[in-house]
């Protein structure tokens, strides 16, 4: 790993300030009893990888993860519904593969309007 580079696992940012070009973030680890600053010119936080697809009600099939599921190409279980990105991608699960899926969303809706609406 770089000398420039940390990895803090364990722990949870909570908050971060800019300050001209450093970044400071006030660090919350379980294992520790203070809070440390970390100082920085830049940050990669995870999020997690739950998908966020409860708001759907269970009106679009989702396996048992919470992911929404395919039917053909980019369309749902629901006909006119699309899903790209963290709701679908089980694998990768980088924004990068989520902008192509949403190119390709964007296309398959498109295609769909043009066949199902006059």
């Amino acid at each position: 790993m770089l000398d420039a580079v940390r990895r803090r696992t364990g722990s949870t940012a909570e908050g971060l300030d800019a300050v001209g070009c450093s970044l400071g973030a006030t660090m919350l680890y379980a294992y520790l009893s203070h809070h440390p600053q970390d100082h920085g010119l830049g940050a990669f936080i995870a999020i997690g990888h739950t998908p966020i697809t409860d708001f759907l009600g269970g009106q679009v099939e989702t396996d048992e993860n919470g992911y929404l599921i395919h039917k053909e190409h980019t369309m749902t279980s629901v006909p006119g519904v699309f899903a790209a990105g963290d709701v679908v991608d089980t694998r990768y699960k980088q924004a990068i593969t989520a902008a192509g899926m949403g190119c390709s969303a964007a296309i398959d809706v498109e295609k769909w309007l043009e066949e199902n609406v006059h």
